[in-house]
C-alpha cells in the first residue's frame, strides 16, 4: 500500500438496529495553509486535529491543528511524515517514511515503532491507556494486524488475507477491514476476530471508531458514514467529491478527507459536528 493510496482512500461489534438518517451538522474545510492537499486523521476529546498536507514540492508533512492554529511535526530525516490518531493525553502516532513512530507532545520526543522483521508499519490508532495498534506487512506476506502493548509486539493471527486495524477503544477493542473473498469488516477483542454487521446497509471499509466505542465511522456502497445513537448517517461535503471519515471522538465529532470536484481532484480535511 503506498503512501497516496494510504492518504486519499484510507484500515464483538454487533449493531442490532441501524437506521438511516438524514446527515445533520456542521461542515468545516480544513486546508494547511498553502498545501496542494490536506487530509485529517484524528480528533481527541479537546478537539484537536492530526493529520498530513503535502506541500508544493510534493512532501508529505504531519500537522497538529489546535486552537485555530497549525503546526509542522516531522519525524528528524525522514522524507515524509503522516499522523495518524492522537488521545487525550497528548501522545501521536504516525509513520515516517513507511517506519511508524509515537510521538509525546509534552516532552516533544519521538519513540520509533517497528514490527520485528517488518518491511512497513503503519501504527494507526492509540488509546488513553497507551496501546497502539495498527497493521504491518512483510515481502510476500499477508498484511497483518498487531497491538503494541508497553514494548510488547502481538501479531493479530493469521486469516489468509490481508487485515488493516483502522481504530482502537478504550477498552482495547480493535475495529478494521480485511480482504477475504472480498472485503470483510471485523473487530479483534480477547484473542478473536468477529465480523461487524449493520443491517440496512452494505458496509465498504471501517475506518474507525472513538474511545467510548458508541460511535462507528467508515464508507458504504453510497458513501460515507457515521453510526451513533441508534443510527447510520450519510457524510457528504456540501460540493465536494467521495469523503472518507477517518476520525471520531466521544462528543460525536468526525474528520477525514474529501475530493474536490473542481481542482483536478485535489484533497480538503474536513471535520463535521453534529
Amino acid at each position: 500500500m503506498t503512501a497516496r493510496s494510504l492518504f486519499l482512500s484510507f484500515a464483538v461489534l454487533l449493531i442490532a438496529c441501524s437506521p438511516v438518517a438524514l446527515a445533520q451538522g456542521t461542515y468545516t474545510q480544513i486546508d494547511y495553509p498553502g498545501a496542494l492537499d490536506t487530509a485529517c486523521y484524528g480528533i481527541d476529546k479537546a478537539g484537536d486535529i492530526t493529520g498530513v498536507y503535502i506541500d508544493s514540492m510534493d512532501v508529505y508533512h504531519g500537522f497538529l491543528l489546535r486552537g485555530g492554529n497549525y503546526i509542522t511535526i516531522d519525524y528528524p530525516g525522514a522524507e515524509s511524515t503522516s499522523l495518524y490518531r492522537i488521545n487525550d493525553v497528548g501522545q501521536i502516532v504516525g509513520t515516517a517514511d513507511y517506519i511508524g513512530f509515537l510521538y509525546d507532545l509534552k516532552t516533544q520526543t519521538f519513540t520509533p515503532i517497528d514490527y520485528p522483521g517488518a518491511s512497513q508499519t503503519f501504527p494507526t490508532s492509540i488509546n488513553n491507556a497507551g496501546l497502539i495498534a495498527g497493521f504491518y506487512s512483510q515481502t510476500s506476506v499477508y498484511s497483518r494486524g498487531f497491538e503494541l502493548v508497553g514494548s510488547t509486539y502481538r501479531s493479530l493471527p493469521p486469516q489468509n488475507a490481508n487485515a488493516y486495524v483502522w481504530g482502537i477503544t478504550g477498552a482495547g477493542e480493535l475495529v478494521g477491514y480485511g480482504q477475504l473473498h472480498g472485503l470483510f469488516e471485523f473487530s479483534f477483542f480477547h484473542g478473536r476476530y468477529q465480523q461487524i454487521i449493520v443491517p440496512g446497509i452494505t458496509l465498504d471499509h471501517i475506518y474507525g471508531i472513538n474511545p467510548a466505542g458508541s460511535g462507528l465511522i467508515g464508507t458504504y456502497s453510497l458513501g460515507a458514514f457515521v453510526y451513533q445513537n441508534g443510527a447510520v448517517q450519510p457524510l457528504q461535503f456540501p460540493g465536494g467529491s467521495a469523503m472518507f471519515p477517518y476520525g471520531v471522538n466521544n462528543a460525536g465529532a468526525v474528520v477525514g478527507t474529501f475530493l474536490d470536484t473542481q481542482i483536478e481532484q485535489h484533497s480538503h480535511g474536513f471535520l463535521w459536528t453534529p
